[in-house]
């Protein structure tokens, strides 16, 4: 299949080999184990390194018309914030989900708020 994208077209996307047969709704738990590595594309997401690339990674695809995301690069000089791992216990989804909380480099302690 192919399809005829805009110049400014940028989009995530990840690799599936032979990924098992799954009757009704996605089950992404399913599939992590069968996503695998573009050779061709360097620009992976989340990161290797990154606490959410445990949960699995893809891959961004950038058509040449796209402009700059400055805000998303990493700059040398500009200090890096920190990613920190939580879970958050919901009764409505039936249990703890994983979460992520972004914190500017700045931060001075575990219980100041934003």
């Amino acid at each position: 299949m192919s399809n005829r994208l805009d110049r400014n077209a940028e989009f995530f996307y990840q690799i599936s080999v032979r990924p098992p047969a799954i009757a009704g709704a996605p089950q992404p738990a399913l599939l992590r184990p069968t996503l695998a590595e573009d050779p061709f594309n360097p620009l992976q997401y989340p990161e290797a390194g990154d606490p959410m690339a445990a949960a699995g990674h893809g891959f961004i695809a950038r058509m040449p018309g796209v402009t700059p995301n400055p805000w998303i690069a990493r700059r040398t000089g500009i200090p890096a914030g920190t990613l920190t791992p939580d879970s958050l216990s919901s009764r409505a989804l039936g249990g703890a989900r994983k979460v992520w909380s972004t914190h500017p480099p700045a931060r001075r302690s575990a219980t100041r708020t934003y």
